[in-house]
């Protein structure tokens, strides 16, 4: 099955970016945008990363690029969800490190908090109730809990999401979501994207009551138990 990052329905939640285009050759899309120059476009991987095949043809879906009058595509890949370095490198011009990650590797065994964090997990399930959620079936509170995140950190661009891509969240296979309720209000919420044993972190978000009664620590931690089958 394709990564859900992969696929027509989630390049096209992504509009405000740019026009969803299939790489066939890569297995994934990837989103045609403008540039300056208003004559050219280029192309961008969808967020937060682009998934290619590992055994993709990259040289034939640069090519295909390439004919559609694209001048340039830029990726940012995982350390999984890819070709090896040596296949990247031969076919696109940079390939460089970009930025950290935090990783749960449960190879390393059984993960160990702090003081502190045990302390703020204990005060926030005593405030709140932690349970996985189907996206879909509290949509409308998802939503305006992250605008609420929006407002407050004044996103703009790429993560100024249209309602269509948390639609597309919804429905997506392997989307599964944790989330903290104060009596029936929805006050944090985390959203994974899991696929073939691996889960990514794809947003997250926190009310002012949600900040307030540490419910995120609530959520990450029950989220943490429950994708025990992901790396």
């Amino acid at each position: 099955m394709t990564h859900p990052y992969a696929t027509e329905a989630y390049a096209r939640s992504l509009a405000h970016v740019g026009e969803a285009l299939a790489v066939p050759e890569w297995d994934s899309h990837v989103l045609s945008r403008p540039t300056p120059r208003a004559a050219a476009r280029d192309a961008t991987g969808a967020y937060p990363l682009a998934v290619i095949a590992p055994s993709a043809n990259l040289a034939a879906g640069l090519e295909r690029l390439r004919a559609a009058g694209l001048v340039s595509v830029v990726l940012v890949v995982d350390e999984r969800l890819r070709p090896p370095p040596a296949a990247l490198e031969a076919a696109f011009d940079f390939v460089r490190p970009f930025k950290s990650h935090f990783l749960l590797d449960r190879a390393l065994g059984p993960h160990a908090y702090g003081k502190h964090h045990r302390y703020e997990l204990k005060r926030a399930f005593a405030r709140v109730e932690a349970r996985e959620i189907a996206l879909a079936d509290h949509l409308p509170a998802w939503t305006r809990l992250y605008g609420e995140l929006a407002a407050r950190h004044g996103f703009s661009g790429l993560h100024a999401f249209p309602a269509a891509h948390h639609e597309a969240l919804a429905r997506l296979p392997g989307v599964r979501t944790f989330a903290a309720f104060v009596e029936d209000r929805l006050v944090s919420a985390h959203v994974f994207v899991t696929h073939d044993g691996y889960g990514v972190s794809h947003l997250a978000a926190s009310a002012a009551e949600g900040y307030a009664t540490g419910a995120a620590y609530a959520v990450n931690d029950l989220a943490v138990g429950a994708l025990s089958d992901c790396e």
